[in-house]
């Protein structure tokens, strides 16, 4: 399920570290609406099914504050899991009206409305990525290094992409899985005071459509529950 959040922001600035305010919003909801369902979407280290994206009307970017032509935003909520998706539907109903601090800022959700959402009845499709792609290796130490999407990042976007997806859907269906970019652009992000190299833009994935659902419905590449990886179809 595909929600829409229109949210009224106290002045036209924010930071470009918003994704984990946007996070802190998701978990306060969840909490005052039930604390067990929270802790249950959140606190399990397994992979989250949903993903988010933030539509912000910028005017311009000076350091790390993004300054907006007027004081709406919209938070684009996507959750592959029926049940989940309707926790957070009545926790974020529940939210209307309320005003949640975003750090030197504050914002309040006005309307919140379900979106359509789409199937792909096809072992293929060409998605747009409406919050960036995070291609993210985990090294030796534990340290995490950042890829672009060229050959060798796409390389490693495809490990992760199998190996979190092994337990969910059977060998066979993952043999036959292709990534190929078509017009895409590198940019930096700004998350919790941490700076990597993240990618927009256009791409073409072959697969079950099975899995070409889940990842539409759940988010692609690493870090997808904190705002990163919602994608669009749009061929």
């Amino acid at each position: 399920m595909r929600f829409e959040i229109r949210c009224k922001l106290e002045k036209k600035v924010i930071s470009t570290d918003y994704r984990r305010k946007v996070l802190s919003f998701f978990k306060g909801s969840l909490e005052e609406y039930n604390k067990d369902i929270k802790k249950a979407i959140y606190d399990d280290p397994k992979r989250r099914n949903f993903t988010f994206s933030v539509y912000l009307p910028v005017e311009r970017i000076e350091k790390d504050e993004i300054y907006l032509r007027n004081n709406y935003i919209k938070i684009f909520l996507s959750v592959e899991n029926m049940m989940e998706a309707l926790h957070f539907l009545n926790a974020l109903i529940g939210s209307k009206g309320k005003t949640f601090s975003m750090g030197e800022n504050s914002f309040v959700a006005e309307k919140i409305h379900r979106r359509i959402e789409k199937e792909i009845i096809r072992g293929e499709a060409v998605f747009r990525a409406l919050s960036p792609i995070v291609i993210r290796e985990v090294r030796e130490g534990k340290n995490s290094w950042y890829h672009d999407f060229d050959e060798k990042g796409i390389k490693i976007l495809k490990k992760n992409t199998l190996y979190n997806l092994k337990d969910r859907f059977s060998k066979s269906l993952l043999e036959e899985f292709e990534i190929v970019p078509i017009k895409t652009k590198r940019t930096v992000v700004n998350f919790y005071k941490s700076k990597f190299p993240v990618t927009l833009g256009d791409f073409y994935i072959k697969g079950d459509k099975k899995i070409l659902n889940y990842l539409y419905k759940s988010g692609f590449g690493s870090r997808s529950s904190a705002g990163f990886g919602m994608l669009e179809i749009i061929e």
